[in-house]
């Protein structure tokens, strides 16, 4: 509660929306972490690290993640996903998706 009584409404982590965005992203543009890291100049284990919300990411890095995925900054690090089905992997053979409730 604030000093006003106004309650503040639950936010969620700033790191948590960047790894829900990035990974989101990422299969939305049938993109393994391989793929995205090859195309952002980065190694796998740092798009993985990031989607799991272990590292924080450079404003570079992610201008640089932003190019490979042809979308707008920003939007890394806008929360619109609470409740929609966030796919989880692609199937590389038939390049569905494969989701869970986030």
């Amino acid at each position: 509660m604030l000093n006003n009584g106004d309650t503040v409404s639950k936010k969620r982590n700033l790191r948590d929306i960047l790894k829900t965005n990035i990974k989101y992203y990422r299969i939305k543009a049938s993109l393994t972490q391989e793929d995205l890291a090859e195309k952002a100049n980065v190694t796998a284990k740092y798009i993985s690290d990031l989607e799991r919300g272990i590292f924080n990411v450079s404003l570079e890095k992610l201008e640089q993640i932003s190019i490979a995925l042809n979308i707008e900054a920003y939007l890394l690090l806008k929360d619109d996903f609470k409740d929609e089905v966030i796919p989880t992997k692609v199937d590389m053979v038939t390049k569905t998706r494969k989701s869970k409730r986030h």
